[in-house]
Formats: structure tokens, C-alpha cells, sequence
């Protein structure tokens, strides 16, 4: 769900919150698993519950992501609001 302009979300000011916590939450980062590597999440793009349930199961299997802080998907940046 794109709730924010891709521009307006990279550059608003934005933190990194716990994966577990950032559902409903506006990205502010691409987030893509490679492969394929195409994003799973966009900068303006609401965080939602699949999306969310998605990034953490990639996270506890330990595939590589690319496009954000620290590649553990821990963490994701997210628009403060």
C-alpha cells in the first residue's frame, strides 16, 4: 500500500525500528531478498502484516537482503511520523 511519493518517504526524517514492530509503519527504505532482488517493500510503502510476517521469515532462514541498514532484516527504517 503506498501511503507516501517514494522521494517524500527517502527523505523525510526516519529511524530504524525492531522488524517485529514496524507493521503499519511507512518504509523508508527499498527492501529487496536476493534473489531475485526485487523489493518486497519501497520507500513510501506501508509495512503490512504479509509484508511484515514475509521480512521475518527471511530474516529466521538467513537469506540475503539488500537495500537496507545491516542486511540481518533486525531492523528497517521507517518514515517518523
Amino acid at each position: 500500500n503506498k501511503r507516501m511519493k517514494p522521494r517524500d518517504a527517502w527523505f523525510s526524517p526516519s529511524r530504524q525500528v525492531p522488524l517485529a514492530k514496524a507493521g503499519g509503519m511507512i518504509c523508508a527504505e527499498a527492501v529487496a531478498v536476493y534473489p531475485p532482488g526485487i523489493p518486497v517493500v519501497s520507500p513510501g510503502e506501508e509495512i503490512t502484516p504479509e509484508v511484515q510476517e514475509y521480512l521475518m521469515l527471511i530474516s529466521s532462514m538467513g537469506l540475503p537482503c539488500h537495500g537496507q541498514l545491516g542486511l540481518t532484516l533486525k531492523t528497517i527504517k521507517v518514515v517518523v511520523e
